[in-house]
C-alpha cells in the first residue's frame, strides 16, 4: 500500500468472535492493523516487530504495541475527520483488559476511517 492508502473494511464482530475462539488471531489482527495504519499515516506509528515476537517476551512488547496501535487508530480517526477527540486511552484499556472487545471497538473505528 502507498502512503495514505486506506485499509480493508472488516466485519468487526467476526474479528472479535474469531479472537474469542482462537486468541492467537488477535495477534495476527494486530499485525495487519499495524501495517494498515502505518501505511495510512505515512509513517511507522507502530513497529510490527513488537507484536508477534513480543508474544515470546513476557508480552511486554505486545502491551507497548497495544498502546501504539491505540494512538495510531486515534490519529487515523483525526486525519480522516471521523473523531473530534483522542480516544486512545479507551482503546488501550479495552485492548489490554478485554482484548476481543477492544478489537471490535478499534475495528469499528478503523472501518469508519476506511469508509470515509
Amino acid at each position: 500500500m502507498a502512503n495514505g492508502e486506506k485499509g480493508k473494511v472488516e466485519n468487526s464482530v467476526l474479528q472479535a468472535v474469531i479472537t474469542l475462539i482462537c486468541g492467537f488471531y488477535g495477534v495476527y489482527w494486530s499485525w495487519l492493523r499495524a501495517k494498515e495504519l502505518n501505511d495510512y499515516l505515512g509513517k511507522q506509528a507502530i513497529n510490527p516487530m513488537l507484536i508477534f515476537p513480543g508474544c515470546f517476551a513476557c508480552f511486554i512488547p505486545c502491551i507497548i504495541a497495544m498502546w501504539y496501535l491505540s494512538k495510531a487508530a486515534a490519529e487515523a480517526e483525526m486525519k480522516a475527520g471521523v473523531a473530534q477527540k483522542d480516544d486512545s486511552v479507551l482503546y488501550f484499556v479495552l485492548l489490554f483488559l478485554i482484548f476481543p472487545l477492544g478489537i471490535w471497538m478499534v475495528q469499528e473505528k478503523l472501518n469508519a476511517v476506511w469508509q470515509k
